[in-house]
């Protein structure tokens, strides 16, 4: 079973102990780097209550005006589930997983738009822009935070339908 909160102070200590497999996996994340403290809302998806992911909410205003970013630092362990699809956004955990993020920035603020962002020409920037894709929809480059950024609208229905097929699939439940 899935299960999906939001992050608590407490957690800090469970997300440390994975610190060492994704420099491994060649992320040069770090707690700092994560930068939970700035992301207007931080997720963790649990997979038999081991962390699976965790995922942010950034407000990205001062960047692109009414505007939030989902799957901010979007990381996955060793135990998030294998998915697999026909389009680049079912072979991801964090992306099947969208869908959640998008109702949390509804809940927010209903009215703002809602993108996700890859670090210009990154492997992921460079798979996304080869693969076939469901509802990522590349809008144009953007630099947020000093970096250029890939910006992708999201066609949200699209995204929501695919996020709830996988929440059946991999029996999700919210805390």
């Amino acid at each position: 079973m899935i299960t999906v909160r939001d992050f608590r102070y407490t957690d800090y200590k469970e997300i440390q102990k994975h610190i060492s497999e994704w420099k491994k996996r060649r992320l040069n994340y770090d707690i700092e780097h994560l930068n939970i403290e700035k992301m207007l809302k931080c997720l963790l998806f649990f997979n038999d209550n081991k962390l699976a992911m965790l995922s942010g909410i950034d407000d990205l205003d001062e960047f692109i005006p009414n505007t939030y970013r989902i799957l901010t630092k979007a990381i996955t362990t060793k135990y998030r589930p294998r998915c697999w699809g026909e389009y680049l956004e079912e072979r991801f955990f964090s992306n099947v997983m969208a869908g959640i993020s998008i109702k949390s920035c509804e809940t927010i603020n209903m009215h703002k738009n809602i993108v996700i962002t890859t670090n210009l020409e990154s492997r992921i920037d460079q798979l996304v822009k080869k693969s076939k894709t469901k509802w990522l929809i590349n809008r144009n480059i953007v630099q947020i935070y000093g970096v250029e950024q890939s910006v992708w609208d999201i066609d949200m229905e699209e995204c929501k339908k695919m996020t709830n097929e996988w929440i059946d699939k991999l029996n999700v439940k919210y805390e």
